[in-house]
């Protein structure tokens, strides 16, 4: 069995989704970092786009979160969501067998996913997502050298534009079993 499993992914794939039920089909402890960075939003009365700008400047805010990902990481059993929590495995060698997995969908469809979730207008969650995924795209090359972009350090990329949540959990069910 793996002692932990990393969900990255853009925002609107559905990775936290997927995560959420793959802790309750593995019994896996799940850890959000997205969750964190919501919650740190909210305690300074800023929107998700405000603090992704401060972050640009302000690198101990991705320090925080880090720290405690790489804290979480060095347990077993558990499941990151997290855009970085792949990377992070990778580069801070983890003892243990781990699976790293890239959930992604079309911008398009993303965008109609979060409109959903935050009752916003399409148009107005486009002009977010992308303010955010170049914020975050800078910040992860400047603080880390990481083309957010580059998928070669994943073990299985899911497309998940017309695969359910479930139908995704799956298929890293059957992963999870092979290993």
């Amino acid at each position: 069995m793996l002692n932990r499993i990393g969900i990255s992914g853009p925002p609107g794939s559905g990775k936290t989704t997927v995560a959420k039920l793959l802790s309750e089909r593995t019994g896996m402890k799940l850890y959000s970092m997205g969750m964190l960075f919501r919650e740190i939003a909210k305690e300074k009365g800023l929107s998700l786009n405000e603090l992704s700008s401060i972050a640009e400047e302000d690198r101990g805010i991705d320090e925080l979160i880090d720290k405690r990902q790489i804290e979480i990481l060095k347990s077993t059993d558990v499941i990151m969501d997290s855009r970085l929590s792949c990377w992070l495995m990778e580069r801070n060698s983890m003892p243990g067998s781990e699976l790293k997995v890239w959930i992604t969908a079309p911008f398009e469809v993303r965008a109609e996913r979060i409109a959903k979730r935050e009752a916003k207008s399409a148009e107005e969650v486009k002009d977010l997502l992308r303010h955010r995924e170049n914020s975050e795209a800078v910040r992860y090359k400047t603080y880390y050298g990481i083309d957010i972009r580059d998928a070669s350090i994943y073990d299985i990329i899911i497309n998940n534009s017309w695969l359910s949540a479930e139908e995704c959990c799956d298929i890293l069910i059957s992963v999870i079993k092979v290993e």
